[in-house]
């Protein structure tokens, strides 16, 4: 007499009817038996993992906002050294002009918005002139010839309004040196 039993699919898990030629005891059908519930289940329980944990996302998140914390500052510093080559680039287009004019009347132009020089220039978008003040001794090399204060145009919170100046030797200083 045939006994049919089940014996597990490797792929799924679920067992797929054969026969068997002879007598099978008791003891080999429920071992069968075993053996197929084993595989059902560690089919079922024992799949591989394809996502994180909760665990791993926070520590990835702990990672990218200890780098960013050291990395932001410096980016924002850098962005507002950009932002004062507006100031460096105008200042040095002034100071030439100063010396043209100096030459020509024999002091520097103290004009708002140096009017009476001999340049035209766009409104700066970063920062604001300051009052010319420029002295009058032609023959100082310290001679404050030009000044532009930084204006509140896309400013970080840290960012001071900071002064810059530039002497007729071409000389910069700034109220705030980390940007100049």
């Amino acid at each position: 007499m045939a006994v049919a039993f089940r014996r597990p699919d490797r792929m799924s898990g679920v067992g797929i009817p054969t026969e068997a030629s002879g007598q099978l005891g008791e003891h080999h059908v429920r071992n069968v038996g075993v053996v197929s519930s084993n595989l059902i289940c560690s089919t079922i329980f024992m799949r591989k993992k394809s996502a994180f944990t909760l665990l791993e996302l926070i520590i990835v998140v702990i990672v990218i906002g200890i780098l960013a914390s050291l990395a932001l500052p410096r980016y924002l510093i850098v962005v507002e050294k950009s932002r004062a080559a507006e100031a460096k680039s105008i200042l040095k287009d002034i100071r030439m002009a100063q010396a043209r004019y100096s030459v020509q009347y024999g002091t520097f132009d103290n004009s708002a918005n140096f009017a009476n020089l001999d340049i035209r220039f766009t409104a700066l978008k970063y920062f604001t002139f300051t009052a010319a003040n420029a002295g009058t001794d032609v023959n100082s090399s310290s001679t404050i010839v030009a000044s532009v204060t930084r204006n509140n145009v896309d400013k970080f919170a840290f960012t001071p309004a900071y002064v810059v100046n530039m002497t007729q030797d071409g000389n910069m200083s700034s109220s705030d040196p980390a940007y100049i």
